[in-house]
């Protein structure tokens, strides 16, 4: 994905996350070691080009207590 970025030289413009409480299925509990259910934060972001155009999408799936995420708004 980066190398896409990268390569094709979009102009980021703006990205619009979304953050909200899931539980670990069966593929993210193995992966983060928890127990089947335990609850997740979960980052949902969008990133778009200055047409509009989604150039990038990623979830980032955090354990409670295990990161400290800070906000800057502008």
């Amino acid at each position: 994905m980066l190398d896409l970025l990268v390569n094709n030289h979009p102009v980021i413009r703006t990205a619009s996350a979304e953050v909200s409480a899931v539980a670990a299925s069966q593929h993210l509990n193995e992966r983060l070691h928890v127990s089947l259910r335990s609850p997740l934060i979960l980052l949902e972001e969008p990133i778009f080009d200055e047409n509009g155009t989604t150039v990038a999408y990623s979830d980032n799936y955090f354990v409670p207590g295990k990161f400290r995420l800070g906000i800057v708004r502008r």
